[in-house]
């Protein structure tokens, strides 16, 4: 089992089946485990742990229905560890054309539309594999159908490709925008973006 990435809240180990569960299954597969707090009562911590795992994993398990997600393989909330599907592609920061920018305003729509919100759509959270979108890490996602939550996940969306596409962002932000449009309410939710760019500017004043 190998560490890939150290989080502020968990880590990520990229493992086998044959680790875990059957010998001569070499799959790989992906453990997140949160890590303890030692600022913050044991006892309490391991509830928050336990809490935050249960509802990540009951999150990716939800979305599946909307959105391309990885598959969930075990839930441990005595060490407080999510086993998954580990997607084998590319970040949509390395590969986002205006094809697949489209496909994850549709997806993100579809998503949406389902009352879930992923709380940290970046293009490092999308994979692309075959062509296909999927979405990770709903670690700061939330149940919510409220107009607000989903306007700042596409308004965070919006941002990334800013900074990291700044000189394609605009034709990919079009295309995001087009795919999200065939929802209902979809124009409610772009003007509050408008809305949350306002208050950004004013509170950065």
């Amino acid at each position: 089992m190998k560490r890939i990435r150290k989080g502020a809240e968990a880590d990520l180990y990229l493992a086998s089946f044959g680790e875990l569960y059957f010998p001569w299954n070499q799959e790989k597969i992906l453990i997140k485990k949160r890590i303890p707090k030692g600022y913050r009562n044991p006892e309490l911590d391991q509830k928050i742990r336990a809490r935050r795992t249960v509802h990540e994993a009951r999150l990716l398990h939800e979305a599946k229905t909307a959105v391309n997600t990885p598959v969930l393989y075990e839930i441990n909330t005595k060490d407080c560890i999510i086993v998954m599907e580990y997607i084998e592609g590319i970040r949509a920061k390395e590969g986002l054309t205006e094809d697949i920018a489209l496909e994850i305003g549709k997806s993100i729509a579809r998503l949406h539309q389902n009352g879930i919100v992923h709380g940290d759509i970046t293009t490092s959270n999308i994979i692309i594999k075959d062509h296909d979108v999927y979405f990770i890490d709903f670690g700061l996602g939330e149940f919510s159908t409220e107009v607000e939550p989903q306007a700042v996940d596409l308004h965070l969306l919006k941002q990334t490709l800013k900074s990291t596409h700044h000189q394609a962002w605009k034709k990919l932000w079009k295309k995001i925008r087009e795919g999200y449009n065939e929802r209902e309410n979809a124009g409610e939710i772009i003007s509050r973006i408008k809305d949350i760019e306002k208050r950004g500017r004013y509170i950065t004043r």
